[in-house]
């Protein structure tokens, strides 16, 4: 996976983040490419028995890089962006990083080749039930060669597989939906759709947003796009989707409806009443009444001109008459 990067920047995607030292290009270094597979590693374990599951990790590049593993906390912000966590300074006890172990911590991957390394997971005779969490992280450190700039670099990638361990006792997944839609809109509307959990299980979801008409006619269906198993929701934690409804109509009453499926075949479901008063609709009737104003206002000024003439030529015909008699 390569990337361009302008500073010193850690840059996630998926389980995979790249940096680089000094600045370079795209491309410049083909040769080194790092993957591992699954990037998502679920289990169900039991306190102080060990379980053990394969993680291939391969070389896609032309040349040898030397790797190096360890295990790291994480957490998920509200748009789904894992956010690493170092230091010991706050208490983590749904970590699950000091349970795992791998076969080996340090090894060569030639160019195209892949090794198998075994991951060992033991919870604690005293691990808490629900879901512990940890990423298993490889990283090369290897010199190479700015093809464009000649200079010799240090380059670093990290792959990461996300672990997830979920121990056996009480558990319970309490999923919370919330929708929220501005009641009036004067441009296109945006849904902000949060997800909570109040249980100690982590659950995936996927689902869709409609907008209806006050008729119950679906106007417009949007996809969460979340590739199966779909959005990780970790205990409590919430994750959040804006979803757009672009060309939307002018005018209207409209409910716009979430329907999200999560683990254990289980819906939730949100609606929201809004009403839209787009901008370009109220100007365009503020037009056509400025319009019809101003025709009004001509159309009389014409009349009241016709009528004074037809009552000036009437006084004229009268003043003859009278002459004439």
């Amino acid at each position: 996976m390569l990337f361009k990067i302008t500073s010193k920047v850690l840059v996630f995607a998926g389980t995979m983040w790249l940096a680089l030292l000094p600045i370079v290009e795209d491309n410049a270094f083909a040769g080194q490419t790092i993957g591992i597979a699954p990037s998502l590693v679920s289990v169900q374990a039991n306190k102080a028995t060990e379980k053990r599951y394969p993680l291939i990790v391969f070389n896609d590049g032309s040349q040898s890089i030397r790797v190096a593993a360890n295990f790291l906390d994480f957490r998920l912000d509200p748009n789904g962006h894992v956010v690493f966590l170092q230091g010991q300074n706050e208490r983590r006890p749904w970590s699950a990083a000091s349970w795992l172990k791998l076969s080996r911590s340090k090894f060569t991957l030639g160019p195209r080749e892949e090794k198998k390394i075994w991951l060992s997971i033991t919870p604690p005779p005293k691990a808490e039930a629900g879901t512990h969490r940890a990423l298993a992280s490889f990283t090369t450190v290897n010199n190479a060669t700015d093809k464009k700039s000649n200079r010799e670099v240090l380059i670093k990638a990290t792959v990461s597989a996300v672990v997830l361990v979920k121990v056996s006792g009480k558990t319970a997944i309490k999923p919370t939906i919330k929708l929220d839609v501005p009641k009036i809109n004067f441009l296109s509307p945006t849904a902000h759709l949060t997800l909570g959990n109040k249980g100690n299980v982590h659950y995936f979801a996927q689902g869709d947003l409609k907008f209806e008409n006050n008729r119950g006619l679906t106007q417009r269906k949007i996809s969460l796009k979340r590739k199966r198993p779909g959005a990780m929701v970790l205990p409590n934690a919430k994750r959040v989707f804006d979803v757009s409804w672009t060309k939307a109509p002018y005018f209207g009453s409209y409910t716009a409806q979430a329907i999200v499926n999560i683990s254990g075949n289980r819906k939730l479901i949100a609606k929201e009443q809004f009403y839209i008063l787009r901008w370009e609709g109220l100007l365009g009737v503020a037009l056509v009444l400025g319009s019809m104003i101003v025709a009004y206002y001509f159309v009389t000024q014409f009349k009241l001109v016709r009528k004074d003439n037809s009552t000036a030529a009437d006084d004229r015909i009268n003043q003859e008459k009278n002459g004439r008699d």
